[in-house]
């Protein structure tokens, strides 16, 4: 939803010479009669109440809305996508998420109503950080 965060990844796509449709556009509201091949998602994953966790040095240069969830629904953005994915992803299509952890089971259960090849993938901490979606 950020304007400054797209012209950012405009920079870096064009930096690294890859062709990529960015959407300015809330997931809660966005329709498309479009087909994607590829969808990529970092949705705020991190609850209200692990902010008190959370290292000065991301809180200085995230803003907010890019980080935090509400405790009470904290796959809100996940069930969104998952949501739009299902007509608008092409077959054979991928959807990436960047998760939280502490809800890679909510999540996989999530997936699965959706679709159900699904693999979860760690992070150099060896904490679960990842989700890919083969349709």
């Amino acid at each position: 939803i950020s304007i400054d965060a797209l012209e950012v990844a405009k920079v870096n796509a064009k930096l690294n010479n890859v062709s990529i449709e960015f959407i300015h556009a809330d997931i809660f509201e966005y329709q498309s009669d479009k087909k994607y091949d590829v969808i990529v998602s970092n949705p705020p994953y991190v609850t209200e109440s692990e902010k008190m966790l959370m290292k000065q040095n991301v809180l200085g240069f995230e803003p907010e809305s890019a980080l935090f969830v509400e405790d009470k629904k904290p796959l809100k953005y996940y069930s969104s996508i998952l949501n739009f994915s299902k007509t608008n992803l092409s077959k054979d299509g991928l959807l990436f998420f960047e998760i939280n952890q502490m809800f890679e089971k909510n999540l996989n259960s999530e997936i699965n109503s959706y679709f159900y090849n699904v693999a979860f993938h760690k992070d150099l901490f060896n904490k679960s950080r990842f989700c890919v979606i083969n349709i």
